[in-house]
C-alpha cells in the first residue's frame, strides 16, 4: 500500500462554504478535512483519522468515510477499515459511482479476508473479557468478536474470581469457539505487585504461572510467603520470595536478564533511527546499542530527548530478521515555540543579509558602469592630447598642460573610484554568501508546524532479513 494514499473529495456542501463565517459547522470542518489530507500524504495515518472523524461529526458526509476506511487499510487494521467501507457505501447508497462501489467491494473483499470471529462463552455472567489487552465487553457477549487473522491472547476476569488467560489462532475468515469459567476465589488477603522492564515474562507463582508482564494490576494473593519465578526464552530465569501481609500490596522486580551471547536460533536485531538527534534510545529500560542481539518476542523501545514528548512503543522481533523503527518525537509546546523564535530569527538575518548584499552588488555594479564611461572619455582626451602635442604649426602649450592636468586629475578620480567598486563588490559578495550560508544552515522555523500538538508521534516499522 503506498503511504501516500489518494483522498476522496467532499460534495461542494462541504468545500464552498468558504464565504460563510468562521462560527459556521462547514467551514470547520473544511479546515479538519485539509489537515487530514496533509497528515495523509506524510504517511501519519493515525493523526489523519482523528482529524476526518472531526469533519465528518461536524458535517456527516458520506465521502468522509472512505478517506477513513483507506488510512485504517494504511495501517494494516482491517475491521475498521471494513467498518468505514461499509458505512461508506450504505450513506453513500446511490451516490456512490459504480466504478467506486466496484473498487470498495473489492477492497472489503481482501479486507474481510484478513480478519476471523471468535465467539466467547463465559462463566459467570458480569466477566470482564479482554483480547490482546484491550477490553471488548462484559459477559454475557451476544456477538462474536472480530479479530485479525493471527494469534491473541483472551482473558477473562472478575472480582472474587480467578483470571483465565488462553491463546486463539483466529483464522481469515474463519470462526473459533472460547469458553470461561471462572473459579471462584478464596477471600483475598493481599496483593503482588510485579515490576518488570521485560514485557511477556511468564509470572510464576507457587508454580502456576499466573500472568505475562506487563501487569494492569497487582495479583491477589493469600497472606503469607510466596515463590514467585519469572521466565522467558531468551533471558537468565529468576526466583524469589514474596511476603505478603493480610490487606498489603508486596512488591518484587522481575529482574531478568538477557542470555550472552543471544542464542542463534533466538536472535534477532533492532535499529532504532530517532528523528532528532541526541535522542537517548531504551529498549526493555536499559540503553540500547544497535550492534547488540535481541531474543526474539516482544520488547519496550522507550526514546526521550530534552523537549520533546517521550516517545513509547512495544514491539515483536523475529528471530533471524532486523526490525527498523523509526521513531518520530514530537516536541513539546515550549520547546516548539523557542525553536521557532530562533528560527525566525536566523532566517531573518539571512534575509536582511543577503538584501544587503544585493544592495552592495547594484551600487558596485552602478559605479563601474560609472567609472567605465568615465575612464572612455579619459582615454579620448589622451589621445587628442598625444597628437596635440605633435602636431606641426604653432601649439599653445599653457592650454595643453592645462588640459594634460585636469585629464590625470580625472584618472585618480578612476583609479579611487575603481577602488571603492571593488570593495563594495566584495562587500556585497561577503553578505549574500553569509545570508545563503544562514539560511542553508539555519533551522526551519516550519518543521515543527504540522507535529504540533499531534500527541506522542508515530513510527514506521519495517523488518528485513538480516542474519
Amino acid at each position: 500500500m503506498h503511504r501516500r494514499l489518494v483522498v476522496c473529495s467532499l460534495s461542494l456542501a462541504l468545500l464552498a462554504a468558504a464565504g460563510l463565517a468562521w462560527a459556521d459547522p462547514r467551514v470547520e470542518a473544511r479546515e479538519h478535512f485539509n489537515r487530514a489530507t496533509v497528515l495523509v500524504n506524510q504517511g501519519l495515518q493515525e493523526q489523519a483519522i482523528v482529524e476526518f472523524q472531526r469533519a465528518y461529526e461536524l458535517m456527516p458526509h458520506y465521502a468522509v468515510q472512505y478517506n477513513i476506511a483507506r488510512a485504517y487499510v494504511a495501517l494494516g487494521r482491517p475491521i475498521e477499515a471494513v467498518d468505514a467501507f461499509t458505512r461508506y457505501l450504505e450513506e453513500g447508497a446511490e451516490h456512490v459511482t459504480k466504478a467506486r462501489r466496484a473498487e470498495v467491494q473489492s477492497e472489503l473483499l481482501r479486507q474481510k479476508a484478513k480478519i476471523g470471529e471468535v465467539t466467547l462463552s463465559v462463566e459467570p455472567p458480569g466477566a470482564r473479557v479482554s483480547v490482546d489487552g484491550q477490553d471488548v465487553g462484559e459477559a454475557p457477549l451476544v456477538k462474536p468478536v472480530r479479530l485479525i487473522a493471527g494469534t491473541h491472547s483472551i482473558e477473562a476476569n472478575l472480582a472474587g474470581h480467578e483470571t483465565v488467560i488462553t491463546q486463539v489462532n483466529v483464522v481469515g475468515q474463519g470462526h473459533e469457539t472460547v469458553e470461561f469459567v471462572l473459579r471462584p476465589l478464596p477471600p483475598a488477603k493481599g496483593a503482588l505487585r510485579v515490576d518488570c522492564a521485560v514485557p511477556d515474562v511468564s509470572v510464576n507463582v507457587d508454580g502456576a504461572v499466573v500472568a505475562r508482564t506487563p501487569l494492569a494490576a497487582p495479583l491477589p494473593l493469600a497472606a503469607g510467603t510466596h515463590r514467585v519465578s519469572f521466565s522467558r526464552a531468551g533471558y537468565v530465569s529468576r526466583e524469589q520470595p514474596a511476603i505478603v501481609v493480610p490487606g498489603g500490596t508486596a512488591s518484587v522486580d522481575c529482574g531478568v536478564t538477557r542470555v550472552v551471547p543471544v542464542p542463534r536460533e533466538q536472535a534477532s536485531r533492532l535499529m532504532v533511527r530517532p528523528t532528532e538527534s541526541g535522542a537517548r534510545v531504551e529498549v526493555d529500560g536499559t540503553a540500547w546499542h544497535a550492534s547488540a542481539p535481541l531474543p526474539a518476542g516482544k520488547h519496550r523501545v522507550t526514546v526521550t530527548r530534552a523537549g520533546f514528548v517521550r516517545w513509547q512503543r512495544e514491539v515483536e522481533l523475529t528471530a533471524g530478521r532486523t526490525l527498523d523503527v523509526v521513531a518520530m518525537l514530537v516536541p513539546e509546546e515550549e520547546f516548539r515555540k523557542a525553536y521557532e523564535s530562533r528560527a525566525r530569527r536566523q532566517r531573518m538575518w539571512a534575509y536582511a543579509s543577503a538584501g544587503g548584499g544585493v544592495a552592495f552588488g547594484a551600487a558596485a555594479l552602478g559605479m563601474y558602469l560609472w567609472n567605465d564611461h568615465r575612464h572612455g572619455r579619459w582615454n579620448d582626451e589622451e589621445d587628442a592630447l598625444r597628437h596635440a602635442y605633435s602636431a606641426s604649426g604653432p601649439v599653445d602649450f599653457d592650454d595643453l598642460d592645462r588640459r594634460q592636468g585636469e585629464n590625470d586629475e580625472l584618472l585618480d578620480s578612476i583609479h579611487t573610484v575603481d577602488g571603492v567598486t571593488v570593495a563594495l563588490g566584495v562587500t556585497g559578495g561577503a553578505l549574500l554568501a553569509t545570508g545563503a550560508v544562514l539560511y542553508l544552515i539555519g533551522d526551519d522555523p516550519n518543521r515543527y508546524g504540522v507535529a504540533a500538538g499531534a500527541g506522542p508521534g508515530s513510527a514506521r516499522v519495517t523488518a528485513h532479513i538480516d542474519f
